[in-house]
């Protein structure tokens, strides 16, 4: 339900962020609601207001979070050109060497827990995870289009291998609390992307990508 009052709105939004919190730090089969109550000083009579359940919450969590993190701003990067894939996973591990990820990527974390999920939170896991990825098929189709990668490359998978080495270079890099499956992620998509692009004016287009620095 959608608060009426500034006072509402600032109820909801402290449950929200509570949530939030809390499903990341913990996963959501590791939060209850009364979790959440206790962290945002909330009664159960102000959460049913505004959230029918728990899948209700996550739901809202979910779409809070998944313009966050390996997904955030993602209309700040040209993926029409390589240099802007390469900004993309650049940025993810300067904000992993921030401490951003120190739970690793939000909606990867809840896709690892879909098997006790309803088909309601597991399809906007989907989504989430596919909004990503369409936007880097879109650019990547954009060079193809252009003569940048070669005619055999297709765009959908070569988006698909580049979200899947990502999101599994979070996990393990959230588990080992180290930068280094990261790393060995961002240099080996940079090599697959290689050999899909064609040699434009005696060079590859697509620039050298050095891990210092580096940030799903």
């Amino acid at each position: 339900m959608n608060p009426k009052s500034t006072k509402g709105h600032a109820t909801k939004a402290r449950i929200l962020e509570a949530a939030i919190n809390l499903i990341y730090e913990r996963g959501a089969n590791g939060t209850s609601v009364d979790d959440v109550l206790k962290a945002s000083g909330t009664g159960k009579s102000q959460f049913y207001h505004y959230f029918l359940n728990k899948d209700q919450l996550l739901l809202e969590v979910l779409k809070a979070q998944r313009e966050k993190f390996p997904g955030k701003n993602l209309s700040e990067f040209n993926f029409a050109s390589m240099e802007g894939i390469s900004n993309w996973l650049g940025s993810i591990r300067k904000d992993f060497a921030a401490g951003t990820y120190q739970h690793g990527c939000p909606i990867g974390n809840i896709a690892g827990e879909l098997a006790l999920a309803s088909d309601e939170v597991k399809s906007a896991v989907t989504a989430a995870i596919g909004t990503w990825e369409a936007e880097l098929a879109r650019g990547l189709k954009a060079q193809k289009l252009r003569g940048y990668l070669k005619p055999s490359a297709d765009p959908a998978e070569i988006a698909l291998f580049i979200i899947s080495v990502i999101e599994g270079a979070l996990l393990l890099s959230k588990t080992s609390n180290s930068p280094r499956y990261l790393d060995a992620a961002v240099s080996q998509i940079n090599q697959y992307v290689k050999l899909h692009t064609v040699n434009i004016s005696g060079r590859l287009n697509l620039p050298r990508t050095s891990t210092l620095g580096f940030c799903p």
